[in-house]
Order: C-alpha cells, then sequence, then structure tokens
C-alpha cells in the first residue's frame, strides 16, 4: 500500500468524525511519517507500523472521547471545587462578622456605656 492509498483509508475511517480531529490526525500522520523518512525507514515500514488505517482511526478516536472525558471530569471537579471554597469563604466572612459585631457590643457595655452615662 502507498501512502496516499493509506491517507485516503484514513480519512475514510475517521468518517464521522469531527474535522477538527481528521485534520489533526492527518498532520500528526504527515508528520511522523515526514519524520520516520527523514531517519532513513523505508516508507511501506513506516506504514506498516501504524497498522491498518481502520485500527488506527478507532484507537485514536478511542483515545479522543477518553481524553475529552477525562478533561471534562477534571473541569467538573474543579468547578465543584471552587464552589466549595466559595462557600467556605461565605462561611468564614459571616463568621468574622458576627464575631466583629459581637466584639462591638461587649467593648461598649464594658467601656463607653459607664463614660455616657456616669456613675450617678
Amino acid at each position: 500500500m502507498e501512502k496516499n492509498e493509506y491517507r485516503l483509508r484514513l480519512r475514510r475511517a475517521l468518517g464521522n468524525s469531527s474535522a477538527e480531529l481528521c485534520d489533526e490526525v492527518m498532520h500528526a500522520f504527515e508528520e511522523y511519517y515526514a519524520e520516520e523518512l527523514g531517519s532513513g525507514k523505508h516508507p511501506q515500514d513506516i506504514l506498516d507500523s501504524f497498522g491498518s488505517p481502520e485500527d488506527l482511526a478507532k484507537e485514536l478516536v478511542r483515545k479522543r472521547r477518553q481524553t475529552s472525558a477525562d478533561s471534562f471530569n477534571a473541569v467538573w471537579t474543579q468547578k465543584q471545587n471552587d464552589l466549595n471554597r466559595t462557600y467556605t469563604y461565605n462561611r468564614s466572612t459571616i463568621a468574622v462578622c458576627v464575631l466583629l459585631v459581637l466584639f462591638c457590643v461587649v467593648f461598649w457595655i464594658l467601656f463607653l456605656s459607664e463614660n455616657m452615662f456616669g456613675s450617678r
């Protein structure tokens, strides 16, 4: 099988995948092929190392889906952590405000009320 035939079968095997994934795969294929060819490998050996275009496409699509799911889970976990952190900060802020008000009331009772009303 020649390179152009392999590319055509690979593109066909990616069929319903997004245009972004197809472009990404084809670019990576061309880049790797050129790199291996530059290192002195025979073109047929390079294509054989990929396996069949259909199997390669299935594997790449599966990995892409897994990566997307992992990315989604990571983003979801981060959002949950952010919400929990915000909730904790809000509770801490409320606690500090309550303590500040209590401190002011106690301070007023102990020091200012005596000076305001004086001793009779």
